[in-house]
């Protein structure tokens, strides 16, 4: 009478080792893009090489903030690999004869009075890379970013909330009743700041790109979207439904060549946000969380208030 039991027990120990043999391990990765593993070794030589050589990065270790360009490199490591795959799918091409005005900065940065070290790590972590490397990877970014500025149109609803706990449970049943995304605002709202529906998002500087996503898309995020790790576990949030993304013709009045390569390199980022979110992103947990609205690794103690977005019928949990 038991063996029915015992048929059930051993088909679903086979369905584990089935599903633990398939993929890439996570053993030895520091995290796992599109299948694909970047090495937890590779990681932590870039890591040991800016202690060695960056004075940066000193000061950091001697704040015991090191986890800040940990978590940086592999965050650039993820981006890399995000762009090498959407330079494919968008035909960009790196044009080998203008390399050399994105080789970064050799220099270190700049932020002493600061009470943001992480306002520097950015420019650090670029010594991590081959020089060339960083090059290529910074060239197709601005690309990316040239293509897509001023052609977004974004037509979005926003609500702001004190409390992160409500604003995510907000965010999960608009993902899973898409219909009800107005209504069950307005009632998250009641007695506070009504939502702004409707609203269209300027698409005219670099900035616009970072509520770059799919159309249907749930955004719950810390209430500016492009937050260092010390800002972005206070409050308030925001809730917000990407309604409508369309392709619109250039403003004969901006020329996206005007920008400075580091502003476009800088919100390049969101734009790789649908790729991400396809292909799929695991990080070692000694890294933390992938934050899909700031698309990059957040420490594991803020997971509950990372940037996270839901797709309809999908929810955080």
């Amino acid at each position: 009478m038991r063996r029915p039991g015992a048929l059930v027990a051993v088909a679903a120990s086979s369905l584990l080792l089935a599903a633990c043999g398939s993929g890439p391990s996570q053993v030895g990765a520091a995290a796992i893009v599109d299948g694909q593993s970047i090495a937890l070794d590779g990681v932590q030589s870039k890591l040991d090489t800016l202690i060695k050589t960056d004075k940066f990065t000193q000061q950091l270790q001697q704040q015991r903030k090191l986890d800040l360009v940990s978590r940086a490199i592999v965050s650039r490591e993820v981006l890399y690999k995000l762009v090498d795959k959407a330079a494919q799918a968008e035909g960009l091409r790196v044009d080998e004869r203008n390399l050399d005005k994105y080789l970064p900065s050799p220099e270190s940065p700049q932020t002493q009075g600061s009470d943001d070290p992480a306002a520097g790590v950015e420019q650090t972590v670029d010594k991590a890379f081959a020089p060339q490397d960083a090059a290529r990877h910074r060239m197709l970014l601005a690309e990316l970013s040239a293509k897509y500025i001023g052609r977004v149109s974004l037509t979005v609803d926003r609500l702001q909330l004190q409390d992160p706990a409500k604003a995510r449970d907000l965010a999960d049943r608009i993902a899973r009743e898409p219909q009800q995304a107005t209504a069950l605002m307005q009632q998250a709202a009641a007695g506070g700041e009504p939502p702004s529906l409707n609203e269209a998002v300027s698409n005219n500087t670099p900035q616009s790109l970072a509520l770059f996503a799919e159309p249907g898309s749930v955004l719950f995020t810390p209430s500016n979207a492009q937050q260092s790790e010390q800002q972005s576990a206070g409050g308030p949030y925001q809730v917000i439904v990407i309604k409508k993304r369309d392709m619109v013709a250039l403003p004969p009045d901006l020329d996206p060549t005007k920008f400075q390569p580091d502003q476009l390199i800088q919100y390049s980022k969101y734009l790789l946000r649908p790729t991400a979110l396809a292909t799929g992103i695991k990080l070692n947990p000694r890294y933390g969380e992938w934050d899909a609205v700031n698309m990059q690794a957040g420490p594991a103690a803020e997971a509950s208030v990372a940037g996270k977005v839901l797709t309809p019928k999908s929810s955080s949990s």
